[in-house]
């Protein structure tokens, strides 16, 4: 919700359009368009815009995403870049993964 607050529409109007049934929120600052299909993933989607700019979807559900497995792993996993110092560059990455059951985050291992 941080991409919709750059321009210019509010909280208020956001939840105004949730309860209006425009908005779907899917996972905590994400929201979608209810007259639009939902895309195939949209779970993934939807973690990766959770996790901020830079992140992107890895691991064993990069594998799904390119129909290279077979089953859906139990979490949805996620290369986020890794902060580093005041100026906020970015110094590797940390690899995390969001568990589809219970909507927990977890820090799985860093990647310099």
């Amino acid at each position: 919700m941080a991409e919709a607050s750059r321009a210019g529409i509010s909280h208020r109007k956001l939840s105004y359009h949730v309860a209006a049934g425009a908005l779907e929120r899917v996972i905590h600052g994400a929201c979608r368009l209810i007259d639009y299909p939902q895309p195939p993933h949209g779970d993934m989607i939807a973690v990766a815009l959770w996790a901020g700019p830079g992140s992107a979807v890895s691991h064993e559900s990069a594998l799904v995403v390119y129909g290279l497995a077979s089953a859906m792993p139990p979490v949805i996993h996620l290369t986020v870049p890794r902060l580093s110092g005041a100026a906020g560059r970015a110094c590797g990455s940390t690899m995390r993964s969001w568990d589809t059951m219970t909507g927990a985050c977890g820090t799985c291992m860093r990647v310099n």
